[in-house]
């Protein structure tokens, strides 16, 4: 989830949204559930939403290792790999229903001893860590799939390195002018 990927857009990836020779990840669907009761996996609702994200190596790494998993888990059932199954699924290879994705991340979270956070706020925190790093707003919203006024409008906090960066530059704070 440091990604900041939405919690649909987690439950929607498939092993064919993952190119781990290019350490990439592709958002091409999301799974929802509507009034609780049905799900339905669809493309996303904007075009923006679509995007292929970096992975670290180690992440690529880590999803080897899960793939390896879910491989052996299906030849165990008697059944033959599928690209198209989703990453976070069941031992039965049919994917994980979001609001369990929900209560086995808090089951997690508690074991790990930390404090309650939504997994919207943490997809929050990811876009709030990319502007104070000071990555350019128009990177933060593709990375998100979000429309830039919106990432600026909801997210646009300025820090005080920024306004010392700005007075920097608009007055050139940086050289002595005391002569």
């Amino acid at each position: 989830m440091s990604y900041g990927l939405r919690r649909s857009e987690v439950c929607g990836l498939r092993w064919s949204d993952i190119d781990l020779a290019a350490d990439t990840l592709s958002v091409e669907q999301g799974h929802v559930e509507i009034a609780g009761k049905a799900h339905a996996i669809d493309e996303p609702k904007a075009a923006r939403s679509r995007r292929t994200l970096s992975l670290p190596h180690n992440v690529a790494i880590a999803l080897q290792d899960l793939k390896t998993r879910q491989n052996q888990e299906q030849i165990t059932l008697g059944r033959a790999w599928n690209d198209e199954q989703h990453i976070c699924s069941r031992s039965d290879g049919s994917p994980v229903l979001p609001r369990t994705f929900t209560a086995r991340f808090h089951q997690i979270r508690l074991t790990a001893g930390l404090p309650r956070i939504t997994l919207r706020n943490l997809r929050h925190t990811s876009v709030s860590v990319m502007l104070h790093a000071g990555i350019p707003a128009t990177t933060v919203a593709a990375w998100h799939g979000h429309d830039v006024r919106m990432t600026t409008t909801v997210y646009g906090r300025t820090y005080d390195e920024g306004l010392t960066t700005a007075a920097a530059v608009m007055f050139d704070t940086t050289t002595d002018n005391s002569e």
